[in-house]
């Protein structure tokens, strides 16, 4: 019910912001800013990733199963982690899926409602 391609906006539109907030960042950093960088561009990744997943299956991995490859992806130089998670997102963006356009708000509704008057 709670599943629309808002995912695309969620995931897609939140990971592009914060992979352009590392860009507009650059390479020019101490070590700390240079760990909290890597850290980022794990998540960019991870999330555009898990969004994809989430709209081709409706289901969504939380285990991280290829933390090799996010961590080799943010100990790289900020403009080719640019240039990769632009690559990712081209797959990202015309991802096929069926799920519904907006979530069922009538059945949200409904739903709680009756675990308001259960549990209420």
């Amino acid at each position: 019910m709670f599943l629309s391609k808002t995912v695309y906006k969620s995931c897609g539109g939140y990971a592009r912001a914060q992979a352009q907030r590392l860009k507009n960042r650059g390479d020019s950093f101490s070590s700390d800013t240079r760990n909290r960088t890597a850290k980022h561009a794990r998540h960019c990744f991870r999330l555009m990733r898990q969004g994809a997943e989430l709209l081709q299956t409706r289901t969504m991995t939380l285990k991280v199963t290829n933390r090799e490859e996010l961590f080799a992806l943010g100990e790289m130089p900020v403009d080719q982690i640019i240039e990769r998670f632009e690559e990712d997102f081209g797959r990202f963006d015309p991802v096929e899926t069926n799920v519904p356009d907006v979530p069922n708000l009538d059945g949200i509704n409904t739903m709680l409602l009756e675990i308001r008057e259960t549990y209420g």
